[in-house]
């Protein structure tokens, strides 16, 4: 090396009256000799991760000259400084990089609270090198680069915050003992057991490793066998009203819901929760039965109620849609489309009298089958006809074809048979016997009460 001689041993030079230089420069950063000087710089990033870089070597060989001398100056002297993380924001890290004629002997990452010692070691009279001695806390996390080990990984007492992946292999187990907590910023890829008081991590693979790594979701589990999710609460079977739950929340908390063992009372039941929505169970596509066939069961207490389509409570089982389709045996499964039950048509009755008489039929549907109940009517007769409806039926109570039905009619005062028809244009028609014949027109006329159906 020239310009300077070599030292027989090597020289560190400590400023033993630190004023630290405080710098809170929302940027990145160029440390000026001075700060170095000072032996203790006090940075805060102030908003972000800075990448902040050293004097030249240029700069502080002058520097180091001015407090020696030329002829005090050897090769291999070492000034040491250290440099603080003030912020307490584990993203606002601190990468330092070298000047002009500097070289980074190791990794510089300083990371939030965080104190690292920096060695500057003269290599020529141009150059210098710097390394970082230590990296300790000033709280309780640890940052590190990266994890890799084949063995168990084990933390005590610290919090441990990664900024880059993290694999733990050939069934290893990670531990953060003393309930910390473990932050990865990237993936992270578990083939044993973890354990911490607190996980974050953009993705979270349990199980083991695929040969490209391309996470579909936030949390996998993983397993050639069986994969299982243990959440285990009152632990100490002491307090009732602490239980098991699942929280889901999205829409800027607008929409919630909760799965939970336990009501927050007393109660051990399974408990679901939704605020915002409602429950919805949908089988098809890739979700579907169990691979034997059985549909899923819910039982109801006799008290309770499950509504399916509707909120309005006014019965033990409302369904509101437009299928309901029943099982069977040995036929086919059918599709219940249609219900409408005791619906008045307004109409009346005419044909045989002065004046036309009430009638106002009630028809049910269940299906395709309609359920006519039809009011009497009975006045003194003047014409000989048959009687009528007045004001045909909806299409939606209509027969598929013309339907005829015996009902007991009376006629001019005598109880006597009738034939009732329904057509499928929606009249109804009533006449005297199996020929349809005309009522007399004088005397007591009309039909009795009757309830028949058809199939539309």
């Amino acid at each position: 090396m020239s310009g300077l001689p070599s030292a027989t041993r090597s020289a560190c030079f400590l400023n033993t009256q630190i004023v630290p230089s405080v710098i809170n420069t929302a940027s990145n950063h160029t440390y000026t000799v001075d700060d170095v000087l000072s032996g203790f710089i006090k940075r805060n990033p102030n908003g972000a991760a800075r990448t902040d870089t050293l004097p030249t070597a240029a700069n502080l060989l002058n520097a180091f000259k001015g407090n020696l001398g030329s002829s005090g100056l050897l090769v291999t002297n070492a000034f040491l400084f250290m440099l603080s993380n003030e912020s307490s924001v584990s993203s606002e890290q601190i990468t330092l990089a070298a000047g002009t004629g500097g070289t980074l002997k190791n990794s510089m990452i300083i990371g939030a609270g965080q104190v690292a010692q920096i060695v500057i070691i003269v290599t020529s009279s141009s150059t210098v090198d710097f390394y970082a001695l230590s990296v300790s806390n000033s709280g309780t996390s640890e940052e590190i680069s990266s994890i890799t080990t084949s063995g168990d990984l084990t933390i005590d007492a610290a919090n441990v915050i990664i900024n880059s992946d993290v694999s733990i292999d050939g069934e290893a187990d990670i531990s953060i003992a003393t309930v910390q907590d473990l932050t990865v910023d990237t993936t992270m890829v578990v083939n044993g057991n973890m354990e911490a008081a607190n996980i974050e991590a953009d993705n979270l693979l349990l199980g083991p490793t695929r040969t490209s790594l391309v996470p579909t979701a936030t949390l996998h589990l993983q397993s050639t066998g069986t994969s299982s999710m243990w959440i285990e609460a009152d632990t100490d079977n002491v307090t009732e009203s602490e239980r098991c739950r699942i929280i889901m929340t999205m829409d800027g908390n607008a929409t919630q819901a909760i799965v939970a063992l336990g009501d927050g009372s007393s109660s051990n039941d399974l408990t679901l929760q939704t605020y915002g929505g409602v429950i919805s169970f949908q089988t098809g596509g890739t979700v579907s039965a169990s691979a034997d066939g059985v549909l899923p069961t819910i039982t109801l207490a006799a008290t309770e109620r499950l509504n399916i389509g509707t909120t309005n409570i006014t019965s033990t089982l409302p369904i509101v849609g437009t299928t309901f389709t029943y099982t069977t045996s040995g036929g086919t499964a059918s599709a219940l489309s249609y219900y409408e039950e005791k619906q008045t048509h307004t109409s009346t009755v005419s044909g045989i009298w002065a004046s036309a008489q009430t009638a106002n039929p009630v028809l049910t549907r269940i299906g395709t089958t309609v359920i006519l109940d039809m009011p009497g009517a009975a006045a003194t007769a003047n014409t000989a006809a048959t009687i009528t409806l007045t004001t045909v039926l909806p299409t939606k109570w209509r027969p598929t074809r013309t339907f005829y039905q015996f009902i007991r009619i009376i006629d001019n005062g005598t109880n006597a048979l009738g034939l009732m028809e329904v057509t499928t244009a929606g009249a109804i028609n009533i006449s005297v016997g199996a020929t349809a014949g005309n009522f007399a027109g004088s005397g007591t006329s009309g039909y009795y009460n009757f309830t028949t159906s058809w199939h539309v």
